[in-house]
């Protein structure tokens, strides 16, 4: 696939505190990225800097294989669209999408028509007449997508567009993007915190944290084979297990599991990390045989829940940390409350000598 965008090295500061760290990334035509991550990580710097609003202090950036390190932000084909719509009250919708057009010196006729095809991707063209003032913020939002994607910008940048909506109205914009987004082939780079939000919107990830990438991949590759635990926690809510590898068990706050039931092995004494994804965990019944390669956890039954469907059992691990796992019956419980749940060993990852923790 052609690469439409590359940062090199990319380094930035804000007030004089570095918030951006040898940051290098490929995005290819066509393809939606996300970074993830924590308010405070770096997500909208690294935007504003890829749009050339903002400065860097070391790198380099090229755009559909030109190099724009030290271009301008106008005369690069890059749109961002902010947290907030931020129309132009005085404007009406239909004004404020011809906004950007007008800088290009089009025929009206041509502009008109590109407004009116823009504004009826988003579903907003019988409201071209309206002014800002008489919209919902969803439709606000709508506008301020038209009016990036009638420019057709080689790169639109989306700073985390879907923020402090209602859940089901995010869900109608989350689909609404991603069919836009792949109808007109553009190449797309999203900043979120929401893990829903750029598993269903991007077709890879990067997981930000404290100016730098931890990993980058499609969201199985994060999920399977996470490099670091704060990976795994941005990828499914994961349980952190911490325990002890010794020649025969591997003693950890939630029990002792045997060596041999793992792929890998460490050296004895090593500290090691587990990460264990409530997904991957089973309702078992207190006596229940397990398999060589089946570890049980045990712990305190909450409380549960009855969806119709199937149980949600709230329960909290003997490390304190609590965990929802769903089952088609009620749950088994010993007669102080106390549960059984299952886990194959090789669906956790591990990890020696964690050092960095969310």
């Amino acid at each position: 696939m052609k690469e439409m965008l590359k940062l090199e090295r990319w380094t930035a500061s804000q007030n004089r505190k570095t918030v951006l760290k040898d940051i290098q990334l490929s995005v290819h035509q066509g393809e939606i990225f996300a970074f993830l991550g924590p308010a405070g990580a770096g997500k909208t710097i690294l935007l504003k800097t890829i749009a050339g609003l903002h400065p860097i202090q070391r790198g380099r950036i090229w755009l559909n294989g030109m190099d724009i390190t030290a271009q301008s932000a106008h005369r690069r084909n890059v749109v961002m669209v902010f947290q907030e719509a931020r129309l132009f009250p005085h404007m009406t919708v239909a004004e404020n999408v011809d906004y950007g057009l007008r800088f290009r010196k089009l025929p009206p006729d041509e502009r008109k028509n590109m407004v009116h095809n823009a504004l009826t991707w988003v579903g907003m063209a019988e409201m071209a007449d309206r002014m800002p003032s008489g919209l919902s913020t969803d439709q606000q939002r709508r506008v301020s997508f038209a009016r990036a994607l009638v420019l057709q910008p080689d790169l639109l940048l989306l700073d985390e567009p879907l923020r402090d909506l209602e859940p089901w109205v995010r869900q109608d914009l989350r689909n609404l993007l991603k069919e836009l987004l792949h109808k007109l082939g553009m190449t797309a780079i999203l900043s979120t915190r929401e893990r829903e939000e750029a598993v269903q919107l991007a077709d890879r990830i990067a997981i930000l944290h404290r100016g730098r990438i931890l990993q980058e991949g499609t969201a199985r590759q994060l999920v399977d084979k996470p490099a670091e635990p704060d990976v795994a926690r941005w990828m499914g809510s994961a349980v952190l297990i911490r325990g002890v590898w010794r020649k025969r068990v591997w003693e950890t706050d939630v029990g002792s599991f045997p060596v041999a039931a793992f792929p890998r092995t460490f050296p004895e004494g090593a500290v090691v990390s587990g990460v264990i994804y409530p997904c991957d965990l089973q309702t078992a019944g207190w006596s229940q045989p397990i398999g060589e390669r089946t570890l049980r956890l045990e712990g305190k039954w909450m409380y549960s829940t009855d969806t119709g469907r199937e149980y949600q059992h709230h329960i909290q691990l003997d490390n304190g940390v609590r965990v929802s796992v769903s089952s088609r019956r009620p749950l088994e419980r010993s007669e102080n409350g106390r549960v059984a749940l299952l886990v194959e060993a090789d669906r956790i990852p591990l990890f020696a000598d964690e050092k960095h923790l969310l």
